[in-house]
This record gives structure tokens, sequence and C-alpha cells, in this order.
């Protein structure tokens, strides 16, 4: 009696039960304006964690840090260009094992790129990890450091901190802020800095959920290019993203919808 009732009081402190999911899917439609010029693109990907993975109270809201491995495959076409990618990591004794091969096509040309991985996982709440991206032609290796953070209090708040370069120009610094209100609701706010050495950019992000099913969102760079996003769970598992982006420095705008199932 007295473990289900500490139970309860967990429950009813926290305000909401974690749901879990392993396998994952999106299917994608976006349409790219810019000026008379237009691009539709089409898009499948699917992911499969070893591990069951629990939400953060919003059924699209997970762990800032990953612990599990998993597997995955995407496909996208358009008018112009055809993407495949696949992907995967495995975890043995806290070491990380990853790769991804990533075939592209554009007109007459095409590429493809492999990426091994190389990380170890401090604690659930910190992992540092080493990337070696290896195109087959054209562009230069690549070798990525990635360190990822979050600090939990509150009983289910949390900030996360990414840490990201490369051995060129590249430096990325992230953090993101997820609060769990009275009322049941959600916040999270988000800022991402990127250096490419020549020039850099400032993104700013946030996102309300009404309850966890439903969820708005908005989105300012400092190029000043904006965005807007709905998403809605009709079910657990079956849910619609709209998402709205107008660039400003080049004078284009995107629309893209999908359908996004986890089970």
């Amino acid at each position: 009696m007295k473990i289900k009732a500490l139970a309860l009081a967990v429950i009813v402190s926290t305000g909401v039960m974690a749901e879990e999911y392993q396998t994952f899917f999106e299917i994608d439609y976006s349409k790219f304006e810019m000026g008379n010029q237009s691009d539709n693109a089409f898009g499948l990907s699917g992911t499969y964690y070893f591990d069951p993975q629990a939400t953060e109270g919003p059924l699209s809201e997970f762990s800032y840090v990953n612990t599990s491995g998993f597997v995955g495959a995407a496909l996208y076409n358009s008018d112009d260009w055809d993407t495949q990618y696949v992907v995967g990591e495995f975890f043995v004794n806290n070491f990380i094992l990853g790769a991804a091969y990533t075939r592209a096509e554009i007109a007459n040309f095409s590429a493809n790129s492999k990426t091994y991985k190389l990380g170890y996982l401090f604690s659930d709440d910190l992992v540092v990890s080493f990337e070696a991206v290896r195109p087959s032609e054209g562009d230069d290796d690549q070798n990525i450091v990635t360190a990822q953070y979050s600090h939990r209090f509150n009983q289910g708040d949390y900030i996360g901190f990414t840490v990201r370069a490369d051995d060129d120009d590249y430096r990325e610094l992230s953090s993101k802020y997820f609060k769990t209100l009275p009322t049941g609701d959600y916040v999270t706010a988000e800022v991402t800095y990127q250096d490419y050495g020549s020039d850099d950019i400032t993104t700013l992000e946030g996102k309300y959920f009404f309850g966890k099913t439903t969820g708005i969102s908005a989105m300012i760079d400092s190029e000043n290019n904006q965005g807007v996003g709905f998403e809605h769970f009709f079910t657990n598992n079956l849910a619609v993203n709209v998402d709205y982006l107008k660039y400003d420095d080049f004078d284009a705008n995107e629309l893209s919808v999908s359908l996004v199932g986890q089970f």
C-alpha cells in the first residue's frame, strides 16, 4: 500500500505519466517557392530504438541526451534532387559505435558520404562523441566533436547544452530549456549560435504545449528568417505537423506538412 501511495503521489506532483515508444515514422511533403520558381519534395523516414523512449510530458518531447541504440533510414525526393540515408548507433558498455551512409543526386550529379561515430555516455545526462565524415568526392573530410549535457530540476524541468565543433572553422553552441507549468501545459525555449568562420547566425525558437497533445511554435534568426509551426496528436500514436518558414535574405518561403507515427 505504501508503494502504491508513493507512486500516486509522484504522478500527482508531476501531473503526467510518461508514454513510451520505440518505433517512429514520418511522411513529409514540402513546397519551396522563390520568385517564379518552386520545388515540391516528398519524404519518408523511420527510426527504431532498441530501448523504449519515454516522453517528457508532451508526446513529441523526449530526453535531451539519447541513451539508446537505434537504426534508421530516410528517402527524400523532389523535382530537382533525391536523397537516401541510413544510420545506426549501438551502445557497448557505455561506448557508442555508429555509422551512417548518405547518397544524393542533383540533376546529373551524384555524391555520397560515409560517417563513422565513436562516443562515450558518462551518464544519462552527459555524452561526448567524435564523428568522421568521409565524402566520396568533392568536399573535404570533416571531423566533428560534440558534447551534450542536461541538468534536471523541479521534478520534470531541465536545461540542456550542446557544444559542437569541427576541425575547420565551424563552431556551434546551443541550449534548450524545458518547463512544466502548474496548469499542466509546457514551454520550451531554444537558442543556437553557429559560427562558420566567415559568417555566423543566431536562432531563437520557442514552443508552447497545451497539455501533451497540441503545440505551437515560433522562430526567428539573426538573418530575419522567420517561422511558425503547429502540431497535434489525434491519438497517442498519430500526429500532424505543419510548419511555415519565410526566408527574408533571399525572399523565399516554404510550407511543410508531416504525418507522424510513434509506437
